[in-house]
């Protein structure tokens, strides 16, 4: 019964982690969306200085809110990784209440025999 227990504590601990892990993914998603509209638009106002004349002050705004998309970009890839170790974590768990739950199913066979036996 204990093993049970364990297991059952398990899948609980498991279950929280995934939908932290799935309501971090949704965040990233919706981040990412609005990291592609800050490049279009980057890349639309790009377009209009190639067309048309430009001065200092649009190129320093440009370069700004290039540098700012940047930093936004790298933020994320971060929050990626650490996203990335954590569900290795939680795979590595999975894996391991697999065993347990292999030995509980191969220690309910083995009773099921003997009483058969008895």
């Amino acid at each position: 019964m204990g093993q049970l227990v364990v297991v059952e504590e398990s899948t609980v601990e498991i279950r929280r982690k995934l939908e932290l892990e799935i309501s971090q993914i949704i965040t990233y998603e919706s981040k990412l969306a609005i990291y592609v509209e800050k490049i279009v638009n980057l890349t639309v106002q790009i377009e209009l200085m190639e067309k048309d004349s430009y001065n200092e002050l649009q190129i320093q705004k440009l370069k700004i809110e290039i540098a700012q998309v940047k930093v936004l970009i790298t933020e994320l890839q971060g929050s990626i990784q650490v996203s990335a170790s954590s569900l290795k974590i939680i795979s590595q768990e999975i894996s391991s209440t697999i065993v347990i739950l292999n030995q509980l199913e191969s220690f309910d066979t083995n009773r099921v025999l003997v009483t058969r036996r008895e």
